[in-house]
């Protein structure tokens, strides 16, 4: 494409001028430590204040991803690996927990049972109602087999088959379950049931949920089970034939995940647990009680695998440019789902009243302390407060110096007219400081805050932000938001982002 191609050459010309004493790009500057939000219905958990000065690189500045709001009542995200707490949302909080009591469930009978012992269907298994594997009064089964009717379909037919065995009866099987999560130091957590229908007294904690996962997760057979799409079991004289399908939604679009547990009652709400593994990171997710599990599960496994590329969840009404807000006055903030990074208070002000993600686009860094000055980069600008004030960065105009470019008095050119006026003319671009410059194949008018550019007659944005990022090597390789808002062209991605 001559537009992507074009700029390519500019930007290459840019890394050649601008050196690193740009005043814009210090070698070392701190990372704000983010005030929370007041007054809101999500819980966005304040970062952990970073030490000044940092080495500046992609890890420090556009990879900075703070916690983001969730609003599921508590959650909590593992390093699989390490088990290193990443972020706690009232993560000891006792709530009820659905059918991700399964999880438990198959760790006590993987601890005590053949895989090839064969378990009769009692009357109060076939009998249980609800999700089931659909098992028959009398059906001989493996354990091996009910374990993927107990992990795939969540089968609550087969959890009672299962506790029926090796407890004797489900009663005993429960205080099996019990004694685990003691061994296991999971002190706000209670079992009532093998299977996790509503029942007074059963309970568990974001905590204690990873806890358990992550000890069953230990066992390589759990792990091939939670991680299989679709199990069929044949028919023999002993049992009719089933297939069985992995309800945990999440396995089938999210990049990396292998399992493990989802759970919905009407007392516990829509329960998950998910382990993934991507860009370099494994990690565990626990969300309990989410009215929104794709943007909740969404943005907590962005933020630990270090990833904001953006993934289509699978309803239509997703989209990057989704937001989630609270808060009020300087307290106020905005969070795009495809962005990974808030615009708070006076930044959020400036932001909503000056073109928003037509001109600004998406933030690309938290608020950044520069000797005293407060800067936020965006992909189409970077804002700074100057004695509470904040203000575009003249960043046009000395992308149009680093190129040679001559500054003056000029017009707008007369096939952006229109568009520069639609964005809202000098209140955000700032005046026009070079004329329409054709400037290695690409025509590209600059602004004192910004440039426009014309592809194939069509004029565009030109995300001035993410050319200053990438010229300092602040751009990673993979992991950084991708989704570009409609004025910001999608060609632009591969350029700035590699």
């Amino acid at each position: 494409m001559r537009w992507v191609l074009g700029l390519a050459v500019l930007v290459g010309a840019l890394a050649l001028a601008v050196g690193p004493a740009h005043r814009l790009l210090p070698d070392g500057i701190g990372v704000l430590a983010a005030a929370g939000p007041t007054a809101t219905p999500l819980s966005t958990p304040v970062p952990t204040p970073r030490p000044t000065p940092v080495v500046l690189d992609a890890a420090t500045t556009v990879l900075n991803y703070p916690p983001p709001p969730l609003r599921a009542r508590a959650a909590i995200l593992v390093d699989e690996r390490t088990g290193k707490v990443l972020y706690a949302m009232n993560a000891d909080a006792r709530l009820p927990m659905a059918s991700t009591t399964k999880i438990t469930t198959a760790a006590v009978v993987l601890d005590h049972a053949k895989l090839g012992a064969l378990v009769r269907a009692s009357r109060a298994a076939a009998a249980i109602g609800e999700s089931t594997m659909e098992l028959q009064q009398g059906e001989v089964l493996s354990v091996h087999d009910l374990l993927y009717g107990l992990l795939l379909n969540s089968g609550n037919d087969a959890a009672v088959a299962l506790a029926e065995y090796v407890g004797g009866t489900q009663r005993h099987f429960v205080a099996m379950m019990n004694d685990l999560a003691r061994r296991l130091h999971m002190r706000n957590t209670h079992y009532e049931t093998p299977h996790g229908l509503d029942t007074p007294g059963h309970y568990t904690s974001a905590r204690d949920l990873a806890t358990m996962a992550l000890y069953a997760m230990k066992n390589p057979t759990f792990r091939q089970i939670v991680s299989t799409e679709n199990y069929h079991i044949p028919a023999t004289r002993h049992n009719h034939e089933h297939w069985l399908g992995n309800i945990n939604r999440v396995m089938y679009w999210y990049p990396g995940v292998n399992g493990v547990k989802p759970g919905d009652t009407d007392n516990a709400g829509l329960c998950q647990v998910v382990s993934d593994t991507r860009n370099g990171h494994s990690v565990l997710a626990v969300l309990l009680n989410t009215p929104d599990l794709y943007t909740d599960i969404r943005n907590l496994l962005n933020m630990g695998t270090d990833d904001f590329a953006w993934v289509q969840a699978p309803i239509w009404t997703d989209a990057p440019s989704n937001a989630l807000s609270g808060g009020r006055g300087n307290h106020a903030w905005l969070y795009y789902e495809g962005a990974g990074h808030y615009i708070r208070g006076p930044f959020l002000t400036y932001f909503q009243s000056h073109g928003g993600l037509r001109t600004l686009g998406y933030p690309r860094t938290e608020a950044m302390a520069v000797e005293g000055t407060t800067v936020q980069y965006f992909e189409g600008g970077v804002l700074e407060q100057v004695h509470g004030r904040v203000v575009s960065v003249a960043a046009g105009a000395q992308l149009a110096q680093a190129i040679g470019s001559r500054l003056g008095t000029h017009g707008i050119g007369r096939r952006l007219r229109a568009y520069a006026h639609f964005l809202g003319d000098g209140k955000v671009l700032g005046n026009p400081v070079t004329g329409p410059l054709d400037v290695h194949g690409v025509r590209v008018q600059f602004f004192q805050n910004g440039a426009l550019a014309l592809d194939r007659g069509v004029p565009r944005v030109v995300p001035v932000g993410d050319a200053l990022l990438r010229l300092k090597g602040w751009f990673p390789s993979a992991g950084e938001a991708d989704a570009f808002p409609p004025s910001m062209d999608p060609g632009l991605e591969a350029l700035f982002s590699r």
